[in-house]
């Protein structure tokens, strides 16, 4: 799979296709702001939406979820590439989970996730 986020398979459709962010939009009835920050990964799109732009620019759908799960990955390997202590904590918590060490609930509280 290519190493591109949601947002940049979108604008690359969209392009590829010729068709501007305003045209988009208004067939996959969103706005053009919310358009503009899907694109852009600011934000992420609700599951009738991205159905909506799939159709619109006629890729599976499954083309696109594919690239909604990879833009959570490729975020997470930029932040662990601009911080070395984030990158090497990943590293020994992913060493545990192999070894039994550690599982979800490990992973919870050391996240402080509720």
């Amino acid at each position: 799979m290519e190493d591109k986020t949601l947002g940049e398979f979108v604008r690359e459709s969209r392009k590829r296709s010729k068709m501007s962010l305003d045209e988009l939009a208004k067939r996959a009835r969103i706005s053009k702001t919310y358009l503009f920050n899907i694109e852009r990964d600011r934000r992420g799109p609700s599951d009738p939406v991205l159905r909506r732009i799939s159709n619109v620019l006629g890729v599976p759908i499954e083309r696109l979820n594919e690239r909604n799960a990879m833009s959570a990955l490729i975020e997470f390997r930029k932040l662990i590439e601009r911080d070395r202590e984030l990158y090497l904590a990943f590293v020994s918590l992913m060493k545990n989970f192999k070894n039994g060490a550690a599982n979800a609930e490990v992973l919870r509280s050391k996240l402080s996730v509720r």
